[in-house]
């Protein structure tokens, strides 16, 4: 088994005029990286972050949905649950629609608490792992045995995660599972994804601050009507 442990953290250029999300980094790690394809994911993934007011769901459901597409296979994203036990998933896709409804069927029965598998070990540490080889024969494999009913079917021949970082706060991991063999992910995918996670962890945080501002803009007024009384 073949792994790195980094952290990936990728570069962010200026802004370009709307504070919601960073525009991707274009280092020569990425621009060496799957041209043009790479680059058309990032800006797109740039363009979908930027444009996100209060409600990420459906950006997230786009954003897995291109690295599934352009990177592979099986994209998650996992955010902290209220309670700080558990890494609920938000978001996935995968390009095979049957691999896809058994996933979603996988996932609607699952529970992934932070002590489970190698998306807790990220959280927990903040630091992206990449295993970039995994033998179908390895007695110990680094993912939690809910997975191995889908290694079994589909194969997990590669893996990497990485943080979702809010300023120094980890808020969730994103994962990318190969079920192909032959196509093992690289140091390079890791950065891509890494740069990827740090503006959502970044458009999250806007939407979350938003929603506790309405939620403070809201108590007051009803203290005020209150007053008026």
């Amino acid at each position: 088994m073949k792994q790195t442990n980094s952290s990936g953290k990728g570069k962010k250029q200026p802004d370009s005029g709307n504070e919601s999300a960073v525009p991707l980094n274009e280092d020569n790690d990425v621009a060496e990286y799957h041209k043009p394809k790479t680059l058309e994911l990032l800006y797109e993934i740039s363009e979908a972050l930027s444009n996100v007011k209060n409600d990420f769901k459906d950006a997230l459901n786009h954003v897995t949905k291109q690295i599934a597409t352009v990177i592979g296979d099986l994209c998650v994203v996992r955010l902290i649950s209220d309670d700080k036990k558990r890494l609920d998933e938000v978001a996935f896709f995968h390009p095979n629609k049957m691999i896809l409804r058994y996933v979603s069927d996988l996932y609607r029965d699952e529970t992934y608490y932070l002590k489970d598998g190698l998306a807790g070990e990220v959280f927990k540490t903040g630091k992206g792992r990449l295993i970039a080889e995994i033998s179908p024969s390895e007695e110990a494999p680094p993912y939690k045995k809910e997975y191995a009913r889908f290694a079994n079917n589909f194969g997990i021949s590669s893996l990497v995660v990485v943080p979702l970082k809010a300023q120094t706060e980890v808020i969730g991991v994103i994962s990318l599972i190969r079920n192909n063999s032959g196509n093992p992910y690289t140091e390079t995918d890791q950065k891509i994804l890494q740069v990827i996670a740090d503006n959502i962890a970044l458009v999250i945080s806007n939407s979350n601050q938003y929603e506790e501002k309405l939620k403070e803009t809201e108590a007051k007024k009803i203290a005020e009507d209150a007053l008026k009384v």
